[in-house]
């Protein structure tokens, strides 16, 4: 037994992350303090931090990077006690901050949250001054409608991780199979009636008609596992469904694990929303992350059989693949694209002295523009860990990130640019 393996058994695993992270933070801090590096350090030109969206006692983050929260000044978020661990023990706070006074106003609040993608939070596409959120009734997740004065207006009987901009139709998974499966992304207020089945023929992707009011299962996991795992070998998930500006398709990451063996298959889907024309894009290099360049086209980030990352671009139409030859894109982030222009954000994971950047580039550059380097804290670990999630409002004017660079906890910083 190693010296790693024999502090596991003194300390515990659990004990042992949480002392590595401290010694590792006040390391950095230390090194921050030597070399006069600012936490956050803005280092693009005509870029600056406008706001920082913070609370005292509480996580202030908006969730995952795919989602628009920027509505007339008004920019959504959840506040989660400082000290929240799960989505059992603790209501998330569902609200928005003024920008113009800086002051948080709540909403709702909602159990059926998590620290990567937050309750998927969004204004309604088609009613002004409406939010969605998924959230619990009764026995059941759901999503539930608020206007911004507190009053619920509606209720959709399952949990929608994504939507058709008429918001006629929306996509629902089973969020506590992918809690599970992948701790951060899903929820776990409920048990997983799936857990005994690698691949269930009752569960997978669904289907919600919004004029209508019901549900219907578009692709089983049964279904999805049948041509690459005939014998039951892996355990087969869902994760990750965008639907096209256009509302006319959606991707979908079909994952698939082996449980006696480290790490995870992909397969990179896209479907037209009712459920037609199901094709496989991406089935040899694993994909990670993922945006619409337009109604026909994605960027995707990919990791090979060796290792390497890299960035390309599909066409949903043919799946041509492209890769992106850009200096700076060699490793895994969070790409997002303003519609319309060439203007393209992504981030990088903790590197060196746990710094996270914030890039921006076009598909005509040689090398990506670092915006901004941001610290981000090494105590914050596991479930908790904060990515920067960029995403893009004011037609590319504003980037907000969630941070986590100051007082153990998670703030939104929104930059400005000179566009």
């Amino acid at each position: 037994m190693g010296i790693k393996g024999a502090l596991k058994n003194i300390f515990g695993e659990t004990r042992l992350s949480a002392m590595k992270g401290v010694v590792c933070h006040y390391g950095c801090k230390a090194d921050m303090m030597f070399k006069h590096t600012p936490a956050l350090n803005v280092t693009g030109n005509g870029v600056k931090a406008k706001y920082v969206l913070e609370a005292d006692g509480y996580h202030v983050y908006r969730g995952y990077y795919d989602l628009n929260y920027l509505d007339d000044g008004r920019f959504l978020c959840h506040r989660l006690p400082v000290d929240a661990i799960d989505n059992r023990k603790t209501k998330c706070e569902i609200g928005f901050y003024d920008l113009e006074e800086l002051i948080f106003h709540k909403v709702a609040d909602t159990n059926a949250w998590c620290w990567q993608q937050g309750s998927r939070l969004r204004w309604h596409p088609t009613e002004k001054n409406r939010i969605l959120f998924n959230s619990v009734d009764r026995d059941h997740y759901c999503t539930k409608i608020f206007d911004i004065d507190g009053n619920q207006t509606g209720i959709i009987d399952r949990p929608l991780y994504d939507i058709t901009p008429d918001f006629k139709f929306g996509i629902s998974l089973n969020c506590s199979r992918l809690q599970r499966m992948r701790p951060g992304y899903g929820y776990n207020y409920f048990d997983d009636v799936t857990k005994d089945a690698r691949a269930p023929e009752d569960d997978g992707l669904f289907l919600t008609d919004h004029q209508k009011k019901e549900s219907r299962l578009l692709y089983s996991l049964k279904n999805l596992a049948a041509s690459i795992d005939p014998e039951g070998k892996y355990v087969h998930y869902l994760n990750h469904v965008s639907m096209a500006p256009d509302g006319e398709h959606f991707i979908f990451f079909h994952i698939y694990v082996d449980p006696n063996a480290k790490g995870w298959k992909t397969i990179l889907y896209v479907s037209a929303t009712q459920g037609q024309e199901l094709k496989a894009l991406e089935e040899t290099d694993r994909v990670s992350h993922y945006c619409w360049m337009d109604n026909e086209s994605l960027m995707v980030t990919c990791v090979s059989g060796t290792g390497e990352t890299y960035y390309c671009t599909f066409k949903i139409t043919n799946g041509e693949k492209k890769k992106i030859n850009i200096d700076g894109l060699n490793t895994d982030g969070h790409p997002r694209r303003v519609c319309g222009t060439d203007f393209c954000v992504t981030d990088t994971y903790p590197f060196g002295k746990s710094r996270q950047k914030l890039m921006s580039f076009s598909l005509n550059d040689e090398k990506a523009t670092t915006l901004a380097c941001i610290y981000h804290d090494y105590r914050l670990r596991g479930e908790k860990r904060c990515d920067l999630h960029p995403s893009i409002a004011d037609g590319g004017k504003l980037v907000s990130v969630d941070t986590t660079y100051q007082k153990k906890r998670r703030s939104i910083v929104i930059f400005e640019r000179s566009i």
